[in-house]
């Protein structure tokens, strides 16, 4: 499945418009980096990228196997090593009913490693660029 997203980003420093299909959302830098912190940066976004695939993914499993988990939490902290050269992504899973039994909790962590976008990170990627 192919997916399409414009970046498009104006004379307001890093105030960036992203849209895909009928959806748009904004991206900033703080204020620290010169933006105006006005909404998330791309490596929150990322980060919410893998924290919201794999909620949805557990989600679909869990109704599909009609089992009250309650609420999923998912969270996500993306972390740069000191020289940048390595990125590392924490997941922490929990939900609200916590009398989970153990073959499920086993399937559930099966299952987030299946999620699409945890697929993508670990995969091997390629990016093509070309300037028009």
């Amino acid at each position: 499945m192919d997916v399409n997203v414009t970046a498009t980003i104006g004379t307001e420093l890093y105030l960036t418009k992203v849209t895909t299909g009928n959806h748009e959302i904004i991206v900033d830098e703080p204020i620290d980096k010169g933006g105006k912190d006005l909404a998330p940066k791309p490596t929150e976004l990322l980060a919410a990228s893998l924290a919201s695939c794999t909620a949805i993914t557990l989600k679909m499993y869990a109704e599909r196997k009609t089992w009250d988990v309650g609420e999923i939490f998912v969270d996500v902290t993306l972390v740069d090593s000191d020289d940048k050269t390595k990125t590392t992504l924490n997941r922490s899973i929990r939900f609200s009913k916590t009398d989970i039994p153990e073959d499920q909790m086993k399937r559930f962590q099966h299952i987030a490693n299946a999620c699409p976008v945890h697929k993508i990170l670990e995969g091997s990627i390629t990016i093509n660029s070309e300037f028009k």
